[in-house]
């Protein structure tokens, strides 16, 4: 049922625009209730419950979005969610041919405040919307965040899509953000007062069709309990892994590095290649 309830809620913001655009992405227009949805919000791209702009602490520009669960019974049997408390969810999808998928990458900076056991859960897709309705729609290629501890500050975010290996044609750009994976994904009931902030999305390209780069990174897994694994198509000449504020805690110049001994929360690797190219991401230690 909650998973159903989102797509009721963003079925308004689909636009017939290039699918490497989003719409809004500093969420600086004005938010307003959705005629005929008294719980569903919207500002101008995008789609979702339980959130608003931001003005307090923005990362860029006036505003950022702010996702909180909360604790709302009026909310829960208007929408017949299954629990009073509701976590914050939004979402933007934009219709229309991706060309070039495997080379997107999305990025964006990131704040949480995390209550009892929650985590929370940015996801980007590419789909194939087939002709049927969403009974019949694809994934093509996905990335997503699971962030479980607290993040104080804000911390880049970055999302390279990942070829999922089923067929179809790539017609539907999408991100997702919950405040809760416990209040979205399962039937457990999450905490109030966890928090997601988000701002400054921004799409890209990894460059993979240039002829001047030779080295497609990938940083795997995500989270990572051990150890992070690089895969690279150009020599590793050095790593190195980083806390939000910038306080290097491991290096490395190999295709692992150990990360056991880090405490928990959000991290930033920088990968440099013998030709000098270097990529910074973000991923996090359980």
């Amino acid at each position: 049922m909650k998973k159903i309830l989102l797509s009721l809620g963003v079925a308004f913001s689909a636009l017939s625009v290039s699918a490497q655009t989003v719409v809004n992405p500093g969420f600086e227009s004005t938010m307003a209730p959705i005629s005929g949805f008294q719980y569903v919000y919207a500002t101008t791209g995008w789609t979702g419950i339980n959130f608003g702009p931001e003005t307090a602490s923005p990362y860029q520009g006036s505003q950022a979005a702010k996702l909180v669960t909360t604790n709302d019974p009026a909310l829960n049997t208007a929408l017949s969610w299954g629990d009073d408390v509701i976590p914050g969810i939004i979402q933007q999808r934009v219709n229309g041919p991706v060309a070039n998928p495997a080379d997107l990458v999305v990025s964006m900076a990131v704040k949480f405040t995390k209550m009892g056991t929650d985590t929370a859960y940015i996801e980007v897709g590419i789909m194939d919307t087939m002709a049927a309705g969403s009974s019949d729609d694809v994934l093509l290629y996905a990335a997503a965040l699971e962030i479980s501890s607290s993040v104080s500050n804000w911390t880049p975010a970055n999302f390279q899509m990942t070829n999922l290996g089923a067929t179809g044609t790539p017609n539907r750009f999408y991100i997702l953000a919950v405040s809760s994976t416990t209040g979205y994904f399962d039937t457990n009931t999450p905490t109030a007062g966890t928090t997601l902030w988000i701002d400054a999305v921004k799409t890209g390209s990894l460059g993979l069709n240039d002829a001047e780069l030779s080295s497609a990174i990938s940083v795997y897994p995500n989270p990572a309990t051990t150890v992070l694994n690089i895969q690279s198509q150009e020599a590793i000449s050095a790593v190195s892994i980083l806390t939000t504020d910038g306080k290097v805690v491991a290096t490395g110049d190999s295709s692992s590095i150990n990360v056991e001994a880090l405490n928990a929360g959000m991290y930033i690797y920088r990968i440099t290649t013998i030709s000098g190219k270097m990529e910074t991401g973000n991923f996090v230690k359980n």
